[in-house]
């Protein structure tokens, strides 16, 4: 069964003043943080936000640094996604550019593609997340991988798909179990 999935490009600009004078930019180093998702008949409507990090030159030569956080929204029209169905949503960074205006304000302009696909008959939001060692209050050591097939975590022999879901429906997240 083929499940309904899009992806679609934001533009994401920003104007950012700079705390100290900079004569050149080093580098801008930008991730998306936060994303949710939520199903509405045919479409989906999306929103995280852009977390970059800014190093710059001094004008005394050293490098200094300066974090950012823009929110961004937007919706990708998928045919046959049913409204209140569950979504898998991941980012990826396509292109950063910038210009420094004069020594204290920089444009960043950021190309983000978003990919959806909706999980008709299921509710939440599934976020692939990155291989990491999580502990959870009870003290168990918990591994969480992003395999091709999706988010799954394990906890000893047990294995467990990772769902999410908004804040408004009362959850921050749930397991399946596989």
């Amino acid at each position: 069964m083929h499940l309904p999935e899009a992806s679609v490009q934001v533009l994401v600009e920003s104007t950012v003043e700079l705390g100290q004078p900079a004569v050149k930019i080093d580098e801008i180093r930008a991730m998306v943080r936060d994303l949710t998702c939520t199903v509405i008949a045919d479409k989906v409507v999306f929103q995280g936000i852009l977390h970059k990090q800014i190093f710059f030159v001094r004008e005394d030569g050293l490098v200094a640094h300066q974090a950012e956080d823009v929110r961004f929204a937007g919706f990708v029209d998928v045919p046959g996604a049913v409204a209140g169905s569950a979504c898998r949503i991941d980012a990826v960074i396509e292109f950063v550019d910038f210009d420094l205006v004069d020594p204290t304000t920089l444009i960043q302009r950021v190309v983000v593609r978003i990919f959806v696909e909706t999980l008709n008959g299921q509710t939440g939001i599934v976020v692939p997340v990155q291989p990491q060692s999580v502990t959870f209050f009870g003290g168990g050591n918990v591994q969480t991988s992003a395999t091709p097939n999706g988010v799954f975590t394990t906890m000893g022999s047990h294995a467990f798909q990772v769902l999410s879901g908004p804040k408004e429906m009362g959850f921050f997240s749930t397991a399946a179990y596989r």
